[in-house]
């Protein structure tokens, strides 16, 4: 499907009066948020430095890393533009979380706002987690985020070698800065590496480039839900993603991301909004999940029937009045 090809999506009815209310962005909610969550991330870390050499050690960088791995999450906020007023702080923040995160900004930013053009298109979204047919053996791996993460794309642009893929979705006047990019991803994962070998330990690939693979199995567990088994090839956002209920503290790691649908369906309101727009909408959404567990009771025997039937997908109940 070409760019200009792509769909146009179902969105549901909110007044323009409380669109434009919930669309308003805050630097104090944006600078609150990420100060709470790296406030959080450093105490962690230091906890499980303290912890070395004691049984705890284990839980303990754990529990960093679990938490480590919502850069992804703060990542995708950043693409969106949506947690700062200010445009500077969000480019920012991009960058670090990204940077934290193991991606390069410009081409992955580029490539979910493609996910946001062609959700589940399978042959148009590149952020499909698991192409048909798919298997509980497939989908394992992606807990641990096994395969996530490819260095090699990053390098051929920081040589300034643009690949196919990075051609297909992101503009050619955005090429230099993505070239630039990469070669400052590249320096700046060159000096975390680098350190071991000064300082002599590995606490420095310990804290950043392992924790993305050790702490990974909550917010990839997270991630997952959002589409896992839905039906693919539709425009409407409310059969191919999914909005689960989680508490608070998981809420706040994920930037609101368990409210999927809304945020498919009116990806420019900040995350802190969500749940109000939840609220005003939730009367034209499939029931909603009401827990980690509820939602994985669905994806689980819909993979396990995609095993068998590669064409079979689960179809929630959309409201007889939506």
């Amino acid at each position: 499907m070409k760019a200009t090809d792509k769909p146009r999506w179902y969105k549901c009815d909110v007044p323009k009066n409380e669109m434009k209310a919930l669309m308003q962005k805050s630097d104090a909610v944006g600078i609150t948020h990420t100060a709470l969550y790296l406030t959080l991330l450093i105490g962690l870390g230091v906890l499980a430095y303290r912890a070395i050499g004691t049984p705890w050690v284990i839980p303990a960088f754990f529990a960093y890393g679990t938490v480590y791995c919502f850069f992804n999450h703060m990542m995708h906020e950043t693409f969106h533009g949506t947690p700062f007023k200010n445009k500077n702080l969000n480019g920012f923040w991009c960058w670090v979380a990204s940077f934290f995160n193991g991606v390069e900004m410009v081409h992955n930013r580029y490539g979910h706002m493609q996910h946001h053009n062609f959700t589940y298109y399978e042959e148009d979204d590149p952020e499909i987690e698991i192409q048909r047919p798919v298997s509980i053996w497939k989908m394992i791996p992606k807990f641990f985020a096994v395969g996530l993460f490819n260095p090699l794309p990053i390098i051929r642009h920081a040589l300034g070698n643009i690949s196919d893929d990075a051609k297909q979705i992101v503009p050619k006047n955005e090429w230099n800065k993505m070239i630039w990019s990469s070669r400052l991803w590249l320096i700046g994962h060159g000096c975390v590496i680098a350190s071991c070998f000064v300082f002599n330990t590995w606490l420095p690939v310990v804290y950043t480039l392992f924790a993305r693979f050790y702490g990974a199995p909550l917010g990839r567990s997270l991630d997952l839900i959002q589409h896992t088994g839905m039906e693919v090839n539709v425009r409407d956002h409310r059969l191919c993603s999914r909005t689960i209920y989680l508490n608070p503290f998981t809420r706040f790691l994920y930037w609101n991301m368990n409210y999927h649908i809304e945020h498919h369906m009116f990806p420019a309101i900040p995350f802190h909004a969500l749940p109000k727009l939840h609220e005003k909408i939730k009367d034209q959404l499939p029931e909603t999940h009401p827990s980690w567990f509820a939602a994985y009771r669905e994806i689980i025997p819909t993979v396990l029937k995609q095993q068998k039937d590669p064409n079979y997908c689960f179809t929630p109940t959309i409201p007889e009045k939506a």
